[in-house]
């Protein structure tokens, strides 16, 4: 029987020859000895041009859970250091420069494919648009697993670190990949607000006294309640000194978005896999903080595409960034498949 891979938290890094500094947070700051602080954050990040891309949504108080980038959900302790890096983080981004902190996540009600990891290793795509089974797509899934080399084996070790979602995921973590690239590419799909963290629990209250956590109903019916004693970070429109600009993927801009995701995912040479490689070959300093096997396999698989990308060329074809950026993602598939291998 396989079991499930151990999870790893690591700051995934690119150095290249282009001039973008780039900083992803794909996985919650779980540091908690110590907690992160100015003088760890400018030693890892010194130049002061950094575009941050968060890879979870800023939401409201009144919304219910928060994203699950931004908590902890089974420890306390851990919990309030995720939230308290967060806010430090935020904060440091603030005071570097003038830059925007670029969302690259979509609400779940928009993320319309879903996939179902099987024992047998198959996958089940379905569209929520139509409540139907893409038999097409999942053979273009098959396909990408055989060329990138997720063997039968890998994928049933993987599918156990989604089990806390019933073996489904979103592939969310590629979609953030995609909006990042597209924020460079097609900045008209970008939207402009401003928002400050605000840090509330279950004893919080309002200027009347009144508690301003409470159960959120769904939908669907399910009810979210707040954890007792534990931090949630929401964002308020409010102005405060703490306020910064955020860059939000426009509604109905998934479509596009997910038009790439299965342009990735192929087995030809596109315009979207010319794009990522691109990308990576246009960064001075890539840095992701990513999550391998915590929560699902989005990480590991995302990592894959990127490498997929630059196998669908002849290395004679690509130039000599773009053999970097190869490189680079072939050493962080390798450590995930070691992962993945019993």
């Amino acid at each position: 029987m396989p079991t499930k891979p151990q999870g790893r938290y690591v700051w995934d890094t690119l150095m290249s020859g282009g001039t973008r500094n780039i900083c992803e947070l794909g996985g919650a700051l779980v540091a908690a000895d110590p907690l992160i602080n100015d003088k760890m954050l400018k030693a890892i990040f010194p130049n002061y041009d950094l575009q941050l891309f968060l890879d979870s949504i800023p939401a409201e108080v009144g919304v219910g859970d928060v994203s699950s980038n931004l908590r902890y959900k089974t420890d306390k302790e851990i919990n309030h250091a995720v939230v308290k890096n967060t806010v430090t983080f935020l904060e440091f981004y603030r005071r570097m420069n003038d830059n925007p902190v670029v969302v690259t996540a979509f609400p779940r009600s928009q993320r319309y494919y879903s996939f179902k990891l099987n024992a047998d290793g198959s996958v089940h795509v379905k569209n929520s648009k139509t409540e139907e089974r893409e038999t097409d797509k999942e053979e273009i899934l098959h396909n990408f697993f055989e060329r990138i080399g997720i063997d039968l084996s890998k994928r049933q070790r993987m599918r156990l670190s989604s089990e806390g979602a019933h073996f489904y995921t979103y592939l969310a973590d590629v979609l953030s990949l995609i909006v990042q690239i597209d924020y460079y590419y097609h900045p008209e799909m970008f939207e402009e607000k401003t928002l400050c963290p605000d840090v509330v629990n279950s004893t919080t209250g309002d200027i009347c006294g009144n508690l301003r956590l409470k159960p959120v109903t769904s939908g669907s019916g399910r009810v979210w309640k707040p954890t007792p004693d534990f931090d949630y970070l929401y964002f308020s429109k409010e102005m405060s000194s703490q306020s910064q600009k955020y860059m939000f993927p426009k509604e109905g801009s998934i479509e596009k978005v997910y038009y790439q995701f299965w342009e990735l995912l192929s087995d030809t040479e596109n315009g979207a896999k010319k794009m990522v490689r691109e990308h990576f070959s246009n960064v001075n300093e890539w840095k992701r903080w990513s999550d391998y096997s915590v929560n699902d396999i989005d990480d590991g698989i995302t990592a894959c595409l990127v490498l997929h990308s630059h196998n669908t060329v002849s290395n004679e074809e690509l130039n000599d960034l773009e053999k970097r950026s190869k490189d680079k993602f072939q050493e962080i598939v390798k450590t995930w498949f070691g992962d993945l291998t019993e």
